[in-house]
């Protein structure tokens, strides 16, 4: 496993990385079911979405809060419940060739993932085995941690017995990034996979995809 770099454990972000990200659809999506300009729903979830993803408040309540602070008439929780499951599975996707990269990675290397996740995607992507492919896998709705908090990393590298100068974390947000970063962990800003093929390829990690994808077709 090791290598000049002495990497042991990669770890990946499934929003933006694994799957893409929605949150211009989901925007759209809840604006128009429950009335609210787009800008001002966007200030409110961006109030509220750490205790949801910490698993503070469930998503009925998360959406409750921002219908009353708006002032809005609330619908019923079958339908709050709809408004985060149904544009998440219409529209986000796992990429075949990411999951083939995380495959060949793990033949050499702990390849494990820390996302900021909600209770409905969290059972969604259980459900498509999606996690299954990552041992360690922190979830913040689980964890009741979320990235950028240094706790989470903390919590990996403790699981793996790993140092922070033998991991990779991989992110497609940067500022989730810097406290990992501070901890002396390796980061890479994600963008697309060969842009991160090239940055891991620094580190002289072995990054030939494999030939088999029928886990990833059966994700799919």
């Amino acid at each position: 496993m090791a290598n000049s770099f002495f990497i042991k454990t990669i770890i990946f972000d499934i929003g933006g990385v694994i799957v893409n990200s929605f949150g211009k659809e989901l925007i759209d999506y809840t604006s128009g079911k429950l009335g609210i300009e787009q800008s001002r729903i966007r200030e409110l979830m961006n109030r509220y979405e750490p205790s949801l993803q910490k698993g503070l408040i469930s998503p009925t309540e998360f959406w409750k809060k921002i219908i009353n602070e708006n002032g809005s008439n609330v619908p019923s929780d079958n339908v709050l419940e709809s408004l985060w499951i149904e544009p998440y599975v219409e529209n986000v996707h796992i990429d075949e060739h990411m999951i083939n990269l995380v495959k060949t990675l793990k033949n050499n290397y702990i390849v494990g993932c820390i996302s900021n996740s909600i209770v409905p995607h969290t059972l969604y992507n259980k459900e498509r085995e999606l996690y299954s492919l990552f041992n360690p896998c922190l979830l913040s709705d689980e964890v009741h941690i979320r990235k950028p908090d240094k706790e989470i990393f903390e919590l990996y590298l403790k699981m793996t017995k790993c140092e922070p100068h033998e991991a990779i974390f991989i992110d497609d947000e940067a500022p989730l990034l810097v406290n990992a970063q501070k901890m002396g962990m390796n980061t890479v800003v994600f963008q697309n996979i060969d842009q991160l093929k090239k940055e891991l390829a620094i580190f002289k990690i072995n990054i030939e995809e494999s030939q088999n994808s029928n886990i990833a077709q059966h994700l799919i």
